[in-house]
């Protein structure tokens, strides 16, 4: 690690010579293969520039253009390598990248090109170094190092697909414009991506003097739209699977699958009017749904997938909505991280036997055992349950990927609202935090589908909401961790805490708005508030008033209501004090007492509804364990009736457990047979 940013660790994976191997010195043998090998791939590039092989080597005179100086060149001197344009170049005028997914294609073609000039520049430096003619074994370790790079790059661009994965797309570009003079491969994708950038993007990429610019007349709006609408598509075809999928009553079967279809539409012929239109659609729906009939459970599992998939479940009734995942089951993928932080003595046995009292019996009995073998040496680690996904650890990769693209999306305005002539703009996206987000990025999208493919522990409709989260990223309609849906996974735990927080922002809110009101109160009192010494003096005490009314309005959990009504009554008393020691009168205070008591009063409201909340959830948890209790229990007495003993906590767990993840639209569909629109 070398520092942090933002809150998150910096990694910089360096070459360290002291640890590596020494180099072997090459054989004649791999000299010899180096150097023909070297000039196989000379004598090909030659060719594509029209060059015959047979001048490579030609030993006559090549004529007087080579032992003399052309007029035109001693007009102005100006060095080969430089690649500075001034400002006033045509090409800087083109136009300038307007909408978000033109300048996120522009700062991804910038740093590919900025990373080829920058590794091309390295080779020739190294070419021309003094030994490098003078020593033959620098001269075969270099060309034997080229050889084994081209053909490193031309692996990555044969087996990656950059457009699947549109942040594969900056590495792609570099290793193609780094070896496009000597490798036909390398070429052709050049030829392919430089293509792409200008069609989909209007991003133009002169793959010879290594710049890019914008194309004034291309339009890149209608793109952007189009790619989120078929992202948002895609993630209502996702709930068409689902609640296609659910044991629904037969009477009202055909009008709900009617009802969906229509919500979603057979496809999208107005990308614009699909996007805008996504609120009144689901309104219709629900004016569908309810002159159907469809009434109770089957109404709550309809809405509860239409909802959590298509990324707002802020009108859902987490407390009441159905059971995708059991506690226990859940927790498996967090035992082994808990076993190490116990063996390490960062958590206590007490905290142990908490956590997985929620697992079932059997389950807590194989903790135990594992825990124990552990110790005695009869185990070498502590991945209990292999393969089973930890939930936090998921729900941190998936902000971390939204922070990265929070990173490059300020990156991408900023690189074209900002004169960065003086900022080094050749080096943007080499061996900074653009390049490192960029490829974090490039590996965080593909390694979280390969998790919910692979991965066990997570509900299908889970699986389905983190491929729709990729795709989002990826189109940008997911930007900033704002954009992220309300409720990443569907665990009753998960579940609770977005319950949770939706508790505290409403108390936030409460306590903004006392606070606020009680200031100004201040203020009119004729009290400084604003100078240093009394807005410590007065600040402070209300600062504190204010938390033990926010504890109150979220229900007290931690201490309890008598305590923090104690707490209340006292940092009041300390606040009017200090009013009036400020210098505020009776009756100012008075005001200012009154209004502080209000808020109160509705905190005391709001607390009462948060307990019951909690209370709420607690039974919700009780239940869930006695029946999973009872039908575990029912299976082992009568192993012919565990198919029928087994309680109906889920949305067509028994149906949707077997199918596959709901796919989502765009580049990485992935839909399977069977489930098409």
């Amino acid at each position: 690690m070398v520092g942090k940013r933002r809150g998150r660790r910096l990694v910089a994976h360096l070459f360290d010579i002291a640890k590596a191997a020494p180099k072997k010195p090459p054989t004649p043998a791999q000299i010899a293969a180096a150097a023909n090998a070297v000039r196989a791939h000379q004598a090909h590039a030659a060719e594509r520039h029209g060059i015959d092989r047979d001048e490579l080597t030609r030993t006559d005179d090549p004529g007087p253009g080579w032992n003399t100086t052309p007029e035109t060149t001693t007009q102005e001197e100006k060095p080969m390598s430089d690649t500075h344009r001034p400002a006033t170049d045509p090409t800087d005028l083109l136009g300038v990248a307007t909408g978000h997914g033109q300048r996120m294609a522009h700062l991804l073609a910038v740093a590919g090109v900025n990373r080829a000039r920058w590794d091309r520049q390295l080779r020739e430096s190294r070419a021309r170094g003094p030994r490098f003619e003078e020593e033959a074994a620098v001269t075969a370790e270099f060309e034997a190092e080229t050889v084994a790079e081209r053909a490193a790059a031309e692996n990555r661009l044969e087996s990656t697909n950059p457009w699947q994965n549109p942040w594969r797309l900056t590495q792609s570009l570099a290793d193609a414009l780094t070896w496009q003079g000597e490798s036909d491969i390398a070429a052709e994708r050049a030829t392919e991506i430089v293509r792409g950038y200008a069609e989909q993007w209007g991003v133009v990429i002169d793959a010879d003097t290594m710049q890019v610019s914008i194309d004034p007349q291309f339009d890149p709006i209608p793109r952007q739209t189009r790619d989120e609408a078929s992202a948002l598509f895609g993630r209502e075809s996702a709930a068409v699977d689902f609640v296609t999928a659910l044991p629904i009553p037969d009477s009202v079967k055909g009008a709900v699958s009617q009802a969906v279809l229509n919500w979603r539409g057979e496809d999208i012929e107005d990308p614009a009017t699909h996007i805008t239109s996504a609120q009144a659609r689901r309104d219709k729906l629900a004016a569908d749904l309810d002159a159907a009939g469809v009434t109770g459970i089957t109404r709550a599992r309809v809405d509860f997938v239409v909802d959590y998939l298509r990324g707002d479940t802020s009108a859902v009734d987490l407390v009441q909505s159905p059971v995708y995942i059991d506690r226990g089951e859940a927790m498996r993928g967090k035992v082994a991280d808990l076993l190490e932080h116990l063996d390490g003595g960062t958590i206590q046995p007490q905290r142990m036997t908490h956590e997985i009292s929620v697992m079932t019996t059997a389950d807590q009995k194989t903790v135990r055992d594992a825990w124990l073998a552990f110790k005695k040496g009869e185990r070498g680690d502590l991945d209990v349950w292999p393969g089973y996904l930890d939930r936090q650890t998921l729900t941190d990769d998936i902000k971390a990927m939204v922070r990265n693209r929070d990173d490059l999306t300020q990156a991408a305005d900023y690189i074209v609202d900002t004169d960065i002539s003086r900022q080094s703009p050749e080096m943007i996206g080499v061996n900074d935090d653009i390049e490192a987000q960029i490829q974090a990025l490039a590996y965080a999208g593909d390694q979280l589908l390969a998790q919910i493919q692979e991965g066990k522990g997570l509900a299908p409709i889970e699986r389905a909401q983190i491929a729709a989260i990729v795709e989002d990223v990826d189109t940008g309609r997911v930007r900033s961790l704002d954009d992220l849906p309300e409720l990443l996974l569907v665990d009753e735990d998960s579940k609770r805490a977005v319950d949770s927080e939706r508790i505290g922002a409403t108390a936030g809110q409460l306590v903004a708005a006392m606070k606020s009101q009680a200031t100004e109160l201040i203020r009119g009192a004729g009290v400084d508030i604003d100078n240093r010494i009394k807005s410590r003096d007065i600040g402070l005490p209300l600062s504190q008033l204010t938390d033990s009314v926010r504890s109150v309005a979220t229900g007290a959990v931690v201490n309890g209501v008598d305590h923090e009504r104690r707490a209340y009554a006292r940092h009041r008393d300390t606040f009017g004090r200090a009013l009036a020691a400020a210098g505020a009168n009776d009756q100012s205070r008075g005001k200012i007492r009154a209004a502080i008591d209000a808020g109160a009063r509705e905190a005391g409201h709001l607390g009462q509804a948060a307990a019951e909340r909690e209370q709420q959830w607690d039974t919700k948890f009780e239940r869930i364990a006695m029946m999973r209790d009872d039908a575990a229990r029912a299976a082992a007495s009568s192993p012919s009736r565990a198919c029928t003993a087994r309680p109906d906590t889920t949305v067509a767990q028994s149906r949707a457990a077997s199918a596959g993840p709901a796919g989502v639209g765009g580049r990485r569909n992935l839909r399977q047979a069977g489930a098409q629109r």
